[in-house]
């Protein structure tokens, strides 16, 4: 049972190594945009950031992070190539004509297999849709839309329902039991899936990133790799 199989001894997941952008993280790129698989432990924009990064490799000062990721969240993050295409997709994201997924590892077994939580963040409206796609007694594998885009909001919604995400370190201060859940360096969370339409060509955008190879590892060692295969 999965109970009985995360006992074993497991070596430890060592944290993720500092990264540097190369060009297969690329996920979609066409003349205004670029939409990048970005990895753990690098901001989406600031001083040494994946946009930095982005604007060295491409020798374009003119790339802009149109959204953003947490520092160790992982998963497809848009840039715009020029100031005007920024502007333009934008107002897709204010008008919340983007659809965006994540998948994230979190502690304990649901006892709903689908629930929306509402719960405002920082005083703003925020709504998440929560999908349990495997779980067992130590730990879940779910599938997360967010209407809304608030500053760690599906990190603050899974904490606040009783099932934050394995290795929260700001939203949750408890003692876990399990040395593997105990042990993983960074919060389990990728953003998987974002849908939207092209601004300039109307096309209709679906893009996939690719799980971070500490996600599935750990998923596989807590049971939860049969639902990552697909």
């Amino acid at each position: 049972k999965l109970g009985d199989a995360v006992q074993v001894q497991i070596p430890h997941i060592h944290k993720t190594q500092k990264e540097s952008f190369y060009p297969k993280q690329v996920l979609y790129q066409d003349q205004q945009y670029l939409i990048v698989n970005k990895f753990a432990g690098i901001n989406a924009n600031g001083p040494h950031s994946l946009e930095t990064q982005l604007r060295e490799y491409y020798q374009s000062k003119s790339i802009e992070a149109v959204h953003r990721l947490d520092k160790d969240t992982t998963g497809a993050l848009v840039f715009a190539k020029n100031h005007e295409a920024f502007e333009r997709i934008k107002e897709i994201f204010e008008e919340k004509a983007i659809k965006k997924i994540y998948l994230a590892l979190a502690m304990g077994a649901l006892s709903s297999r689908t629930q929306t939580i509402n719960t405002p963040v920082d005083n703003q409206k925020a709504v998440s849709h929560i999908k349990v796609l495997d779980q067992n007694r130590n730990a879940c594998l779910l599938e997360v839309e967010i209407e809304t885009g608030r500053k760690h909001q599906v990190r603050v919604h899974l904490a606040k329902i009783g099932h934050a995400l394995l290795g929260e370190k700001t939203y949750f201060a408890g003692h876990l039991p399990n040395e593997i859940l105990r042990n993983v360096p960074r919060q389990m969370l990728h953003a998987w899936k974002i849908s939207f339409k092209q601004p300039y060509t109307q096309a209709e955008l679906e893009i996939q990133a690719p799980l971070p190879v500490d996600f599935k590892t750990l998923a596989g060692r807590l049971g939860l790799g049969l639902a990552l295969r697909s």
